[in-house]
């Protein structure tokens, strides 16, 4: 560590290195950020005007007109940005090239991600053939029905809009749909992730002028990938009946398609639980489906996957369908279990869904609904899912409409391949000059002349005769003394040894033992006498020597 404090604090890295580095870092930047001062920079490309109309229901159109001084314009591009969404989206643009020359390019409402109310921007990329380039002020357009003035009020997943009303009217609206969303997140874990724009008519006529596509007795509709949402609150005495139908209808539709990342769930849920979260419920749903049950009129829900009918009683009797079948499960099995379902739909079709929470199929379930109706038992399945579940939809199917936002492919993404290759050229070139630094340093530091030993004496067999120094002058007084030895001989054994008491035959031994005590050595310790094995007292043998212990199962104590 020592080392290392040393060679920081001292000046290892070379100047000239360090002004090289810059250089390379610049002309980086530049080479990877072609259009990162085309506004400040001079070029002989001018624009002339730029603008956008819209046509609500049909698109969008913008026009440009651009001159160069020099050369033929070759090359128009332009960008847009929808509403919130950062990322850019290149259009095709048809020009004649020329030292003058009109852009034009148009985008379909059907075609791309934009829903009344919506802020789109926009710019142009002009180029010469000499290789002048330019970029257009960025403008803001309004998607929206022309024919009205708009007021709206916007949060961070709703925008609602209203012409017809004053402000408390439209206020009462935007809480009424950031009220909705929040119950959704609590019970469910649908939360929208993209801006839901929601446009409110003041009369069942303007309402019709704007989506003549729709059956004369909708009261609102949602246009899932454009996130859009139409519907009616006049300023009469049904309003409030009205709103509370309305809204949160089609929000919960508008958010369950992007809980689903995009996936379209079965259409007698989708409707039914868009009705279960209603404040306001027809009383002629349940009126409905009691006729139907007791006729056996009741449509397979199977039959309702896909589409609801178009015809204003059969489609009365779907959606009543739809939201008791919602309720009998979400009242049976809990708003946990209901969310896991949801969760299943994300990744698979309705029975898959089914066999992963209930282990039953869609059919199964029906049939115990069925009985429900009629009033009979119930044999219910068991949830198998009933934990908690992310409000974060997996990412969207595919396509261009609704995606999540994105970097730019053409500006950001080149800007951001260019910072990651000036970091590692960076890293590469910093990393060396340390290395270099290093290596200069331990060369200082180790700086010496190895020297080889002479072995041409040894080669020859004249080997140098070193003299001994003592390390004392005189030797100390008990260097004189002999050692006294370490080990003093006894008398010789005696020629026999009497019977021990315990033996009743001769002794079989020549060896006699000594009498009286034997004579140790100081230091060397009396060995400890054998004990004698006796009836009273035997000698238990050692359970670690393999030799000697008995193998035995343990006993229940052990």
């Amino acid at each position: 560590m020592i080392h290392k404090l040393r060679f920081i604090q001292s000046p290892g890295l070379p100047i000239q290195g360090a002004i090289r580095l810059v250089a390379v870092l610049l002309l980086l930047l530049t080479l990877f950020c072609p259009f990162a001062s085309l506004e400040a920079a001079p070029t002989d490309v001018q624009v002339i005007s730029s603008s956008a109309k819209v046509r609500y229901g049909v698109g969008l159109t913008f026009s440009l007109q651009a001159r160069t001084n020099r050369g033929q314009i070759n090359q128009l591009e332009l960008k847009l940005t929808y509403g919130k969404n950062t990322q850019e989206y290149p259009v095709k643009v048809s020009f004649t090239p020329g030292s003058n020359s009109e852009g034009r390019a148009e985008i379909s409402a059907e075609d791309a991600p934009v829903a009344a109310g919506m802020p789109v921007s926009y710019y142009w990329l002009i180029s010469n053939n000499n290789g002048d380039r330019a970029r257009s002020e960025t403008k803001t357009v309004v998607y929206e029905d022309t024919r009205f003035s708009w007021r709206q009020r916007s949060g961070p997943q709703v925008t609602v809009r209203w012409y017809s009303g004053d402000e408390d009217y439209g206020n009462l609206m935007y809480v009424l749909a950031t009220d909705a969303l929040a119950t959704y997140k609590r019970r469910f874990s649908i939360s929208p992730y993209e801006q839901i724009y929601i446009s409110i008519y003041g009369s069942s006529r303007d309402y019709h002028q704007a989506a003549p596509d729709v059956p004369e007795w909708s009261g609102g509709y949602t246009l899932l990938e454009r996130n859009e949402i139409l519907a009616i609150a006049p300023q009469n005495s049904q309003a409030s009946i009205l709103i509370g139908e309305g809204i949160p209808h089609e929000l919960s539709h508008a958010a369950l398609y992007q809980h689903l990342g995009h996936r379209r769930p079965p259409s007698w849920l989708d409707e039914g639980l868009a009705v279960y979260n209603q404040n306001v419920i027809a009383p002629t749903y349940d009126e409905k489906l009691r006729v139907a049950y007791r006729q056996n009129n009741l449509m397979p829900l199977a039959s309702l996957n896909l589409r609801f009918p178009s015809e204003e009683d059969p489609a009365e009797l779907a959606y009543a369908e739809g939201r008791s079948m919602v309720t009998f499960l979400i009242n049976n099995y809990g708003d946990a279990v209901w969310a896991n379902l949801l969760d299943q739909l994300r990744y698979g079709e309705v029975d898959q869904a089914m066999q992963k929470v209930f282990g039953v199929k869609l059919a199964a379930m029906e049939e115990q609904w069925h009985n429900s109706l009629g009033g009979k038992k119930l044999v219910l399945p068991a949830a198998l899912l009933n934990g908690p579940v992310s409000s974060v939809p997996p990412a969207p199917v595919a396509g261009l409409v609704g995606s999540r936002p994105g970097a730019n492919i053409f500006d950001s993404g080149k800007l951001i391949s260019g910072g990651l290759i000036v970091l590692l050229v960076f890293s590469l070139i910093f990393g060396g000059l340390i290395f270099l630094g290093w290596r200069r340093h331990q060369r200082q530091k180790w700086n010496y002349q190895p020297q080889l030993l002479n072995f041409e004496p040894y080669q020859a067999g004249n080997y140098p005769t070193i003299p001994y120094q003592p390390p004392y002058n005189e030797p100390p007084a008990y260097w004189n003394t002999p050692a006294p030895p370490l080990y003093q001989p006894g008398p010789p054994p005696p020629s026999s040894i009497p019977p021990a008491p315990y033996w009743n035959g001769p002794a079989t031994s020549p060896y006699q033992p000594t009498p009286g005590p034997v004579n140790y050595q100081p230091g060397i310790p009396t060995p400890a006498p054998v004990p004698t094995p006796t009836q009273e007292n035997p000698i238990e043998p050692d359970p670690f020597d393999i030799i000697a212990a008995t193998f035995r199962p343990p006993s229940p104590k052990e």
